[in-house]
């Protein structure tokens, strides 16, 4: 019998229940950028937390890094604004449209990004189509926490049966292997998951841009 997966710990990055839909996703986002940038800039900062800070990361209630994504769509180029919308128009540009999730994504994020109208390409998504992206990413990235989290059990758990094994060498080394293997799988899931929560971030960024932003 496998070592249950509720007895690994979740991973340190929560995923926030983000609604879909323009009309739920404004009072959701508006709830969470009353957190000034400057107080979780403070926050990220201090050596310790006082028990005000620790209040402050309660109520945040994603991870420090997506809260300081969410605050950072409020400064966006004035100029995009005048020709992206939430449903269109829908525009393509060959340097970005056939560019793999994570490159799309940090390109559209960098375009979004430019303090000065006119410095370089625009941006070229739509809201629907960021929130797509975003919803779809967030299950690409739980499914490698999930998947993280059943390796990490079933190291636990050989580790356990071969402490179990007395007197048979051949069983332990064969275990042995099973784990150093299972290991290997571990930490490729670990960075995984770390690009997963890159593009994750990017997606919602270019979401929180599009509710703020695009009519």
């Amino acid at each position: 019998m496998g070592a249950p997966t509720e007895l690994i710990p979740p991973s340190l990055y929560s995923i926030p229940e983000i609604p879909t839909t323009h009309e739920l996703g404004v009072p959701w986002l508006s709830e969470h950028l009353r957190v000034p940038l400057l107080d979780i800039k403070r926050v990220q900062n201090a050596p310790c937390w006082s028990p005000e800070q620790l209040a402050l990361m309660n109520r945040l209630e994603v991870p420090m890094t997506l809260q300081e994504r969410l605050a950072e769509a409020t400064e966006v180029r004035d100029d995009m604004r005048r020709i992206l919308g939430w449903t269109g128009p829908v525009i393509h540009d060959p340097a970005i449209d056939n560019l793999s999730e994570a490159e799309w994504a940090r390109e559209q994020a960098a375009r979004c990004t430019r303090k000065v109208q006119g410095d370089g390409p625009l941006p070229t998504f739509t809201g629907l189509e960021v929130e797509t992206r975003r919803v779809a990413q967030e299950t690409v990235l739980r499914e490698t926490q999930e998947e993280l989290r059943r390796v990490q059990a079933e190291i636990i758990e050989t580790a356990r049966r071969r402490s179990e094994l007395k007197g048979d060498a051949a069983a332990r080394d064969q275990l042995l292997e099973q784990m150093r293997e299972s290991n290997r799988r571990r930490i490729d899931l670990d960075l995984q998951e770390k690009e997963a929560i890159a593009v994750y971030e990017d997606l919602v960024y270019l979401n929180a841009v599009a509710l703020l932003f695009l009519p």
